[in-house]
C-alpha cells in the first residue's frame, strides 16, 4: 500500500531541509556568508519543519513516522559506507567546513594531493605539518609545506593535526592509517618505499606534551566517528548551533596596544608564541621525555623507513627579534606572560641542542628553519600574519619548504 500524496510531499520536504542545512557547508567556501545570515536560514529551517509537524491537513501515524525514520536511517547508513570507501576520491569535493566536523582522519585525505603512492612520506606533527595559516584561510592551493614540495615526487599521508603535541600525532596515525588502508579505495601497497618527517614547532609541542602525558584515548569513539562521517557532521553541526544559541556572549578585550614591536620596526598582531618560556626546567625535561618517546615509537610501527627527517620551526619570539622584555602568549590560561629575549634565546638553544644531540644518537636527519626566517625578518619582513599571527604567511612557509629541500635533498647528510 503506498503512501498518500500528501505524505510523500511531506517526507521530500522534511528530507530537503536536512540535506539543505548539510549545504551549508559548501557556502563555506569563498566568498562565506556571514554567521548571522546562515543561523537566519537554519532557524527558517526549523520553522518551516514546525509547520509542516503541526499542519492539520497533513495527518501522519506513528507507523508511518517509524517507517519514514527507517527507511531513511538505511539510506543514510548506505550513504555513510559508500562516502567512507570512496573518501580519498570524494573528500577532495567537501568543504572544509564539512573536514573540520568529521572523523580527523579524513583531514589525511583532505591534504592528499595525489595517488602517486611510489614513494611515501608519513608526516608527524601539529598544525603547521597540515599548512595553517593565511594560504589555508584564502584557499590557496599551495599552502603549507609540502604543497610547495611538488618537485620531490613524493606522496605526503599528513597525520599531524592542529592542537596536538607528539604523542597524539603518532596515536592518530596509529589509529587512522589502518583505517584508510583497510576500509577506503586509497591505494596503498605494503611494498611502497617510504620515508618519515617529525615537524616540531618550539612554540608550543612541549606545553601539548605535558597535556597529553594522562590523556586517555576512546578508540571505539574514533572508530564509530569514523565509519559515520555525515551522521557526525549533523551531530558536531546541531552541537554548534546549540552551543551558538546558548553560550553568554562575552565581548573580547582588545589588546593590541600590548602586541610588541620588533626591532626592526614590525608591529605583531598578536601575543607571539615563545620557546616554552613559560615551563619550569623540570616541566620543559619531563615534555622532552615525550618528545622521546614519540620519536622511539615512530622507529616502531614505521622501522623500515628510507629516512627519517626532523624539521625544526622556531616559535614566534625566536624567528623575530624582540626588545629585551616582550610579552608572549601564555598556553597557561593566562592573557600573556612576559619573558625576555635573552631568555627566550637560552631556552631556544637549550631546546635545539637537545633535539640535535637526539637526532645524532638516533639515526634522524635534522633541520632547523630559525636562521632562515630570522634573516628574512631582520630587514622588516614578516614571516606569519596578517591574518593568522599563529602560523607563517607564504612567504614564511616557502622559507621552510626551501630549507626543507636543502636539508634533506641537495645536501649530503
Amino acid at each position: 500500500m503506498s503512501l498518500p500524496s500528501k505524505k510523500i510531499v511531506f517526507i521530500c520536504i522534511f528530507l530537503l531541509l536536512i540535506f539543505n542545512e548539510f549545504s551549508f557547508a559548501y557556502i563555506d567556501k569563498n566568498p562565506p556568508l556571514s554567521s548571522t545570515t546562515t543561523n537566519a536560514l537554519r532557524i527558517l529551517n526549523l520553522f518551516i519543519i514546525i509547520l509542516i509537524f503541526t499542519a492539520k491537513r497533513i495527518s501522519v501515524s506513528l507507523r508511518d513516522i517509524a517507517i519514514i525514520f527507517n527507511v531513511s536511517l538505511l539510506l543514510l547508513i548506505i550513504i555513510n559506507f559508500v562516502f567512507v570507501y570512496n573518501s580519498p576520491k570524494l573528500i577532495s569535493l567537501m568543504p572544509i567546513d564539512f573536514t573540520r566536523n568529521v572523523s580527523s582522519c579524513y583531514r589525511t585525505l583532505f591534504h592528499l594531493e595525489n595517488e602517486n603512492f611510489s614513494k611515501i612520506n608519513f608526516v608527524f606533527g601539529d598544525s603547521f605539518s597540515e599548512g595553517a595559516g593565511d594560504e589555508y584561510l584564502t584557499n590557496d592551493p599551495q599552502y603549507g609545506i609540502f604543497k610547495k614540495l611538488d618537485d620531490l615526487e613524493e606522496t605526503e599521508l599528513i597525520f599531524g593535526r592542529g592542537g596536538y603535541g607528539n604523542k597524539s600525532t603518532i596515536i592518530e596515525f596509529e589509529r587512522c592509517f589502518p583505517l584508510l588502508t583497510t576500509f577506503t579505495n586509497l591505494p596503498y601497497n605494503k611494498k611502497n618505499k617510504y620515508s618519515v618527517t617529525f615537524v616540531f614547532f618550539e612554540g608550543n609541542d612541549l606545553h601539548n606534551n605535558l597535556n597529553e602525558i594522562k590523556r586517555e584515548y576512546s578508540r571505539i569513539t574514533h572508530q564509530i566517528k569514523f565509519f559515520f562521517p555525515i551522521m557526525d557532521y549533523f551531530v558536531n553541526k546541531t552541537v554548534a548551533i546549540y552551543s551558538f544559541l546558548t553560550e553568554k556572549k562575552i565581548r573580547g578585550v582588545d589588546n593590541q596596544s600590548l602586541y610588541p614591536i620588533t626591532k626592526s620596526g614590525i608591529k605583531y598582531g598578536y601575543f607571539p608564541s615563545s620557546a616554552s618560556t613559560e615551563l619550569t626546567n623540570n616541566e620543559i625535561l619531563k615534555s622532552l621525555a615525550v618528545f622521546q618517546n614519540s620519536l622511539k615509537r615512530i622507529k616502531l610501527v614505521l622501522p623500515i623507513a628510507k629516512d627519517y627527517r626532523l624539521l625544526y620551526i622556531p616559535s614566534d619570539t625566536s624567528a623575530y627579534k624582540f626588545k629585551s622584555v616582550v610579552k608572549v602568549k601564555s598556553y597557561k590560561n593566562n592573557i600573556f606572560y612576559e619573558t625576555t629575549a635573552e631568555f627566550n634565546l637560552k631556552r631556544s638553544l637549550y631546546i635545539r641542542k637537545f633535539l640535535i644531540e637526539y637526532s645524532q644518537n638516533h639515526q634522524w636527519k635534522y633541520c632547523d628553519t630559525t636562521s632562515s626566517l630570522l634573516n628574512v625578518t631582520d630587514l622588516g619582513i614578516a614571516v606569519n600574519g596578517p591574518i593568522d599571527w599563529g602560523h607563517l604567511n607564504k612567504l614564511g612557509y616557502t622559507i621552510v619548504a626551501n630549507n626543507y629541500r636543502d636539508c634533506f635533498f641537495t645536501n649530503k647528510n
